[in-house]
């Protein structure tokens, strides 16, 4: 693996802060690497600077400028025009042919794996160095790769190949949980996230965690012949309604010819609060969220009771990923209007940079807090967030600098006329979609022969106009 220095000492209690700062500097190369290659393909779009001709003259931009406003993901127009008043030479020139040539990026497919690399980089480490010794699960980590997985749905609004309105897709994603990164994800425009997860492939060395939405018999099936598995079972299940009569904490059945361990996991009252907000707010809510039990099945019966309960207890960490990438890189929202060109590309674009970001960022979190628990003696826990700020910044300023606009007096005015234009334009719009409510309206009756519907408008309008009148004419102080 490039970058990763042989002579890194992994096991953890040889970590120093050396070593650490030896990891990080190399993740940053790796990552500026990567960027940095991204960056020349944007040049190489167009290998020469586009000169266009106005009446203050030639002014001239450079596609290399549009690397900032994809980091800062600039999509909507309003921030985009924004942007590119105050952050590049990119300045002068129509809002179209920013679009047109960031729609070339987006059909881009440089960094449609690369957040595997970051993945890759973090394995070479060791992923137990991430682990807290006292981990209840400590021991499984050692045995196992662990993974979580679960799916997020984002909206759109395009239409397919077949003409088909698509109004929302769902990203299939599986978390490493020892390292919180991604290690796979798959996009479903059918929203079928039972498929999106079996894409992912699996070993008998693997162990994924999954809720009760991942809990048909198919899927389970599935899963018997491929990896192992820990999953939350739903109530119309057979095998649940079977196990939840009986008065044993836990069973073993048979599957064909697999054995599944079933336990009962009792949770409290403070618990059950908070997964019922959370299913609330994501309109996900189920009968099965008001239960006080739930039912936990594996196909690894060797593990305990308590084995499976805190396994089943870090499955939260997948809604934190979801939440932590949704929030900081607006992945809710990527393709807005029904008109947008390469919807598909663009979807596809944004989801792989996202995730890449994210190992990138998430990596830097956990080497900075094992940093500070070696120097202190205590754990922190840094807000990602502000990491994730930190990293974009470190990002354009290393390969390409915002640049200071010295504009003459000749442009201000120009751009000062142009974005006037453009308010006008749009109030325009505005006022004509008003008004032609009443004059279709208008035409619609006369069309008809709907007299009753006429003398009723010019009533109205009459109405209207001695309202104005009264209005116009009211003594001050009445």
């Amino acid at each position: 693996m490039m970058y990763v220095n042989d002579n890194i000492n992994n096991k953890l209690s040889k970590l120093s802060i050396s070593v650490i700062d030896d990891i990080t500097d190399k993740l940053s190369k790796l990552s500026i690497s990567i960027f940095k290659n991204f960056y020349n393909e944007i040049i190489i779009l167009r290998k020469r600077k586009k000169t266009i001709t106005k009446d203050i003259g030639q002014i001239t931009y450079d596609l290399g400028d549009l690397f900032n406003f994809v980091i800062e993901y600039c999509k909507d127009n309003t921030t985009l025009r924004k942007s590119l008043d105050t952050a590049s030479h990119f300045n002068d020139t129509y809002l179209s042919t920013t679009q047109y040539w960031l729609t070339k990026i987006y059909t881009n497919k440089s960094l449609y794996d690369t957040y595997h690399l970051i993945y890759n980089y973090a394995s070479s480490l060791n992923f137990l160095n991430f682990l807290d010794p006292t981990n209840p699960i400590y021991v499984l980590h050692k045995k196992y790769n662990i993974y979580v997985g679960d799916g997020t749905v984002c909206e759109c609004n395009f239409k397919n190949s077949g003409g088909k309105s698509i109004a929302s897709y769902t990203i299939s994603s599986v978390l490493h949980l020892a390292s919180n990164l991604i290690y796979d994800f798959n996009i479903q425009y059918d929203n079928n996230e039972l498929t999106g997860i079996t894409k992912t492939k699996f070993t008998k060395n693997d162990i994924i965690i999954l809720d009760r939405g991942y809990s048909k018999l198919l899927i389970i099936d599935y899963f018997l012949t491929k990896t192992n598995f820990v999953v939350r079972l739903t109530k119309n299940l057979l095998i649940y309604k079977t196990f939840i009569k009986n008065n044993e904490s836990e069973s073993i059945i048979m599957r064909g010819e697999h054995k599944l361990k079933l336990i009962k996991y009792h949770i409290d009252k403070n618990l059950q609060a908070i997964i019922q907000m959370k299913y609330n707010e994501d309109d996900n809510a189920t009968d099965d969220d008001n239960d006080s039990v739930f039912v936990i099945a594996t196909n690894l019966i060797s593990l305990t009771y308590d084995d499976l309960i805190n396994l089943y207890k870090e499955r939260w960490n997948i809604e934190v990923c979801n939440k932590y990438i949704k929030s900081n890189f607006n992945l809710r929202h990527i393709v807005k209007q029904c008109k947008s060109s390469n919807p598909i590309d663009k979807i596809g674009f944004f989801t792989s940079l996202s995730f890449l970001l994210y190992n990138i960022t998430m990596l830097e979190k956990k080497l900075i807090e094992k940093k500070y628990s070696i120097s202190n003696n205590k754990n922190i826990n840094l807000n990602y967030s502000n990491i994730v700020t930190n990293y974009k910044k470190f990002l354009i300023d290393t390969i390409n600098p915002p640049k200071n606009i010295i504009m003459t007096k000749e442009i201000k005015d120009y751009r000062s006329l142009l974005n006037k234009q453009n308010r006008n334009k749009k109030n325009i719009k505005v006022r004509k979609k008003k008004k032609g409510k009443y004059i279709c309206l208008d035409k619609m009756a006369k069309n008809n022969n709907r007299n009753d519907i006429l003398e009723q408008i010019i009533k109205y309008y009459k109405l209207i106009k001695q309202i104005k009148i009264k209005r116009k004419y009211v003594p001050v102080g009445d």
